[in-house]
């Protein structure tokens, strides 16, 4: 299902996804603290980071093992934003 079919089906949508488009262009890269890490790997003293929007809410933390490098978050923040290479 594509965006035009989600706009097309239910209009209300736009809204929605308007939102969640502003979030990820407010995106952010953020160190996490060990507590916030909930899939601990063999090394804990590695940093790792976390995506969160504007108001500081989460939008990504790689399903809780957070990213290896704020490089690699960043990437994903590019690519939500369209700014591939």
């Amino acid at each position: 299902m594509g965006l035009a079919s989600l706009v097309l089906d239910i209009p209300s949508n736009v809204e929605i996804i308007k939102n969640s488009m502003m979030r990820w262009q407010k995106a952010r890269v953020s160190r996490m603290k060990f507590s916030e890490i909930t899939q601990k790997g063999n090394d804990f003293s590695d940093n790792r980071w976390k995506i969160i929007d504007g108001d500081g809410e989460l939008l990504d933390n790689a399903q809780g093992y957070g990213f290896k490098s704020p490089y690699n978050a960043q990437k994903v923040i590019d690519y939500m934003n369209g700014r591939k290479k």
